[in-house]
């Protein structure tokens, strides 16, 4: 259980850097493409995909509470359909005008945004702390405690396996998965940056 714990404290610090990492990146600095050609957008109730071309192409996602979004997309109508966050952590967003923002679910979830062009805040990464929200597809249900097989499953052969860590490259993200003895303990979905 301790370790399981420390696992979690380690993700939720990454993606915090993450986040600072992002969007405090030098003006000028040319974005890298991500090696991965983007998906159609998920449309969901409610869902702007309009507006900036930034964000376009995420990878849309299902949680098992029946809530649909994509990476990129405007945060509005998903932070609504999570219900009130316990916490939110603010900082000023160092790529544009507007506020970054990180949205704590109860131990269940994280989810961090930034602002795009027109001040809307988008989904940029999303940190699962716990079995007790999972992503959902047509290959099952992934969450905190399934077998590592089932990230495979999901999001396709990982591009990086190292020691209680994978990566994989599925169309509109980065994810990572960390591991120990065949056993998921973290799962983070991130909007891919240059």
């Amino acid at each position: 259980m301790k370790k399981k714990i420390l696992t979690v404290l380690a993700l939720v610090f990454a993606l915090l850097c993450c986040l600072a990492l992002a969007s405090c990146e030098e003006e000028g600095t040319p974005d890298t493409p991500s090696p991965s050609a983007p998906s159609a957008p998920a449309a969901s109730s409610g869902e702007d995909v309009s507006g900036d071309v930034e964000f376009a192409g995420g990878y849309a996602f299902r949680l098992d509470n029946g809530v649909e979004s994509r990476l990129g997309a405007v945060a509005d109508d998903f932070i609504a359909a999570l219900g009130t966050p316990d916490d939110v952590e603010e900082a000023p967003s160092c790529i544009r005008e507007g506020t970054d923002r990180v949205y704590e679910y109860g131990g269940r979830l994280t989810v961090a945004t930034e602002p795009d062009a027109e001040g809307r805040d988008r989904i940029t990464q999303i940190l699962f702390q716990s079995d007790a929200i999972a992503l959902e597809s047509d290959a099952g249900l992934l969450m905190i405690g399934s077998d590592v097989s089932m990230a495979d499953a999901f999001f396709g052969e990982p591009s990086l396996v190292d020691a209680g860590h994978r990566e994989y490259i599925p169309d509109g993200a980065f994810v990572t998965i960390t591991e120990s003895d065949g056993e998921i303990t973290g799962i983070v979905l991130a909007f891919p940056r240059g």
